[in-house]
């Protein structure tokens, strides 16, 4: 629909994240005291393509994230963006559930008026950008983007309609890859259950 995300073949207008965002932070720079059970505290390492592991994620009080979220609000509609490591993955939000994150992590903040979030982070993901992103990063061991540079990365903004169009075929998307993955799951619970019946001589 949009074309290569680097050279632009369509010609669409290209903006500066910081353009476009109503605000651009990251987490908290502290590590927070873990407890048991509580509210989610998400970094790196609980992302992945698929979204956020939440079975994964370490947890802080209610009241502790009440103070993180004066500064930080995760909320449905924005984009986490990671800072640090594996730098460039980004996450859309939307499971609705109250969560803080780390420093690692970059909150992008994006006006739903004039872009729409699933469109912005699948562009943020497509293979050539993110590559053109980190080679221009510094760091030996360990990569890393700041909030500036974050805000200065330019990417297509096309139409809002053909983004928004864009987010249905991607949610369509999502639900045939998800009913997929139930069916596999299905057989391959069905064949194990076969194998081990086949195994104890239960099969005529």
């Amino acid at each position: 629909m949009f074309g290569d995300p680097v050279t632009n073949p369509k010609g669409w207008e290209k903006q500066p994240l910081a353009k476009i965002c109503e605000k651009i932070t990251d987490g908290v720079h502290k590590t927070p005291k873990y407890v048991i059970g509580g509210v989610p505290f998400v970094s790196t390492v609980h992302l992945n393509k698929d979204g956020i592991n939440w079975d994964s994620t370490k947890f802080i009080t209610e009241v502790e994230h009440a103070a993180l979220i004066k500064r930080c609000q995760p909320e449905v509609g924005d984009v986490l963006y990671t800072k640090v490591g594996s730098v460039g993955l980004a996450v859309p939000v939307i499971d609705p559930r109250p969560f803080s994150i780390f420093v690692q992590l970059a909150l992008l903040k994006l006006p739903s008026k004039k872009v729409d979030f699933l469109y912005v982070a699948t562009h943020l993901n497509l293979p050539q950008f993110r590559a053109a992103v980190v080679s221009r990063l510094t760091g030996a061991t360990m990569k890393y983007i700041g909030i500036g540079d974050i805000g200065r990365l330019q990417i297509m903004v096309p139409p809002l309609r053909e983004q928004q169009r864009f987010a249905r075929i991607y949610d369509q998307a999502k639900c045939l890859r998800f009913k997929s993955e139930e069916k596999s799951r299905e057989e391959n619970a069905l064949f194990n259950s076969l194998v081990q019946r086949a195994f104890r001589g239960e099969l005529p």
